[in-house]
C-alpha cells in the first residue's frame, strides 16, 4: 500500500504530543517532590488567577482575608503558602487529566494506524473513540473545579464549564457510533460476496 503522507504526519503528530505530555507530567511530579522537601526554593513564585476564557457558566468563590482585617498582612498569595490540602488536589487534578489526554491521544494514534492500513472500519476503532470520549467527559468534569487555598490570607473556589473537552466528547462518540455501523457494512458486504 502507498504510504499516505498525511496519515503519517497524524501519526508522528500524536508520538510527539504523547511525548511532550509524559515530559510534562515528569517535571510536574519531580517539582511537586522538591516543593515538599524545600518549600524556600518557591519563595518568589507569586500565584495568578488565571480564569478560563473558554467558560460558559463561572460560578467563583473568592475570599480575600486581607481586606477583611486590619492585623492581616496585605500579601500576594504565593506557593509557599500553598496548602497541602489544595497542593494535592491541583497535583492529582493535573496528573490525572494530563493522563487521561496522554490515553486519549495514544488511542486516536492507534486508529490512525489501522486506518492507515486499511482495517478502518474495525470493531477496536468504534471502541477507541467511544474510551477517547469517555476521558473527555471525565477531563471536562476534572478541569471544571479549580480550588486554591493559601495558609495565608486568600481561598478561591471557583466552578466553571468549559465545553471544549464535552464537545470533543461529542465527536468521539458520534464517531463511534459510525465506526460501528461502518463495520455493520463492512460485515454485511463480505458476507454477500
Amino acid at each position: 500500500m502507498k504510504k499516505n503522507t498525511l496519515l503519517s504526519i497524524a501519526s508522528l503528530a500524536c508520538k510527539l504530543i504523547n511525548a511532550i505530555i509524559l515530559i510534562t507530567i515528569i517535571t510536574a511530579t519531580a517539582l511537586f517532590i522538591h516543593f515538599q522537601l524545600d518549600k524556600s526554593a518557591y519563595q518568589n513564585w507569586d500565584f495568578i488567577d488565571q480564569k478560563s476564557g473558554s467558560s460558559i457558566i463561572s460560578l467563583e468563590s473568592k475570599i480575600d482575608y486581607s481586606k477583611n482585617s486590619e492585623t492581616v498582612s496585605p500579601q500576594k498569595p504565593n506557593f509557599i503558602n500553598f496548602s497541602t490540602l489544595s497542593l494535592y488536589f491541583n497535583y492529582i487534578k493535573f496528573t490525572v487529566s494530563a493522563s487521561l489526554i496522554f490515553m486519549s491521544i495514544r488511542l486516536f494514534g492507534k486508529v490512525i494506524a489501522s486506518v492507515k492500513n486499511r482495517k478502518t472500519f474495525e470493531n477496536i476503532n468504534a471502541f477507541a473513540f467511544k474510551r477517547i470520549g469517555i476521558y473527555c467527559f471525565i477531563i471536562g468534569i476534572i478541569s471544571s473545579y479549580d480550588y486554591y487555598d493559601f495558609e495565608t490570607q486568600y481561598k478561591l473556589t471557583r466552578i466553571s464549564l468549559n465545553l471544549t473537552f464535552y464537545i470533543i466528547a461529542l465527536i468521539a462518540f458520534v464517531l463511534s457510533e459510525i465506526f460501528k455501523e461502518g463495520n455493520k457494512l463492512k460485515l454485511e458486504s463480505d458476507l454477500t460476496i
